[in-house]
Order: structure tokens, then sequence, then C-alpha cells
């Protein structure tokens, strides 16, 4: 199947794996002439010729080992993968409970990641690396401005002054709004420097930050508080590329499944470093 072909079928479009698989089939079959069940089972090295159709018709059902090897003669990309599999799995279980599971994990890969960009006044929310965690912090707790119970509750601790001038900052930068109760809410859920520079020294010196938190946090809390990780690889930069986007995928996973989060008691911080640690091999 050709690109243009498979944009007519989006598995994203579907929650019944089902009729996401009739719908292909059907599709496959008016613009390739050879195409049938049995070359279908073939491709998914399945020995049933007549198993895509009683599924399809909901007379069996689909296990891990099956889902991969009908992902296979879909063609399916890693990201479809992974959705297909929860499709199949919201559709077979049998709990409510598990069902929901499924559904969520199913969400995550069709919902878009909202973020309000930051203006160029605005730069200076970057100037301190504990002014993003005050930011998440009065929102989960009430401090009615007890400016030295929100300094103690900033890892690593801060000082009550900078506690109060940060939540000022904030407040001045139009990033959380005081509400007449005297607790506080974020004017967007999600902030982004963007794609256009803001003041780069802030900027560097702000993930210069993230990585001193990340090292004095391997001492500061036990290692079932905290993951940390290192991976050595050599790649392509064509590979560096998916890997970068893959990494913004998985960013933006990670900020919905955070967005979903109703009693939140806790203020993490994720921070994703890429960079080299060999010069580029100039002898091809």
């Amino acid at each position: 199947m050709n690109e243009t072909q498979k944009m007519h079928i989006t598995i994203f479009d579907y929650i019944d794996y089902r009729k996401y698989l009739h719908d292909y089939y059907s599709f496959m079959k008016s613009t390739t002439t050879f195409f049938s069940h049995r070359y279908f089972m073939n491709r998914a090295e399945i020995k049933s010729p007549n198993f895509l159709k009683n599924v399809m018709e909901g007379k069996k059902n689909l296990t891990k080992e099956s889902v991969l090897k009908f992902a296979k003669a879909l063609g399916l990309k890693k990201k479809e993968i992974e959705y297909f599999e929860n499709m199949v799995f919201f559709d077979q279980s049998t709990s409510g409970e598990k069902k929901q599971y499924y559904y969520d994990r199913m969400m995550l890969f069709c919902k878009n990641v909202v973020r309000a960009t930051l203006k160029q006044g605005q730069a200076g929310y970057f100037s301190q690396w504990y002014h993003c965690i005050v930011r998440e912090l009065v929102v989960i707790r009430n401090y009615q401005d007890n400016w030295a119970a929100l300094a103690a509750d900033v890892r690593p601790k801060i000082t009550p002054v900078q506690a109060r001038k940060s939540v000022e900052l904030l407040v001045a930068l139009g990033l959380i709004g005081k509400n007449s109760d005297g607790t506080y809410s974020q004017t967007s859920k999600n902030i982004t420097a963007g794609t256009q520079p803001l003041d780069i020294m802030v900027i560097r010196n702000y993930h210069r930050q993230a990585l001193k938190n990340a090292q004095e946090a391997l001492d500061a809390f036990p290692s079932d508080e905290r993951n940390l990780s290192a991976l050595i690889m050599s790649v392509s930069e064509s590979s560096y590329r998916e890997i970068v986007d893959e990494i913004q995928e998985f960013r933006d996973r990670v900020t919905l499944l955070a967005n979903k989060t109703n009693s939140s008691d806790r203020v993490y911080k994720l921070a994703i470093q890429l960079f080299p640690v060999s010069s580029v091999n100039q002898r091809k």
C-alpha cells in the first residue's frame, strides 16, 4: 500500500478495531486486485485464511501475539501499533475499569497539547528555576500567602522572600491570577517558550539550573522517588532527527497524562537532554 492509499484509512479515526479492519479490507479490496483474506493472513503469517473474516465479524478475538501479526500485515508504524493494540483490548475487555484504561490510552494518541506561548516580556519566568515550581504549587495547595510554608515545600528549599517575589512576578507576568478566596489559578495550563527566542541567555541559564537540580536530586531523594537514566548510542543525522520528534511526542503524552490528574499531591520536573559526546565522522 502506498502513502496515498494509506491516507484514506487513518487508524486514529477509529475506536472500534473491527470496524477499522472492515474498512481497511474494503478499501484495499477496491484498490488492489490481488488483495484477499488469504493474502492478508499470509502477510500476518497466520495459517487460517478465514481468521481475518472471523475477527471482523466478532467471531474471533485477537491475542497479544496476533495483534502484532495483524499490525505487521497492516503496515502500521510504531505509534499506530500502540494505538491498534489499545483499541483491540478496549473492545475485548469485559470490565469497565479495563475498558476505561485502554480508552484513556487511546485518547493520548488523539489529542494535541495546547500550550500558551510566552511573549517577549515574559522571559523573566525562566530567570529562576523555582518560578515554574511555584506556579504549580500555588495551584494545587492553598497557602493563603503563607510564604514560609510555600518556600518550605519547594525542593531545593527557597526563602520566604523568594517565594513571595516569585508569586508576585507570576501574577505580574499574567501567568497566574489570584482568586477572591485567596487561592491562585493558572491562566494557561501549559506554556512554552515557543520557537522565537525570548532571551537566549535566560533560557540557557534555566537549562543549566535544571541540570543542577537533577544532580542535587541524586542525593536529595531516595531512588524510589526519582527516575534518572542515561543512554549512549551511535546514530545518523536522520536518526537523530527522528529521535527528536519522538521526544516531542513523548513530552506531549506526558503532558496529557499530567493534565488528566484530578488531585495532584506533588510537583515533578522532567528534564530531557540529548546531546553529542563525540565528533562527527568525516571519514565516509
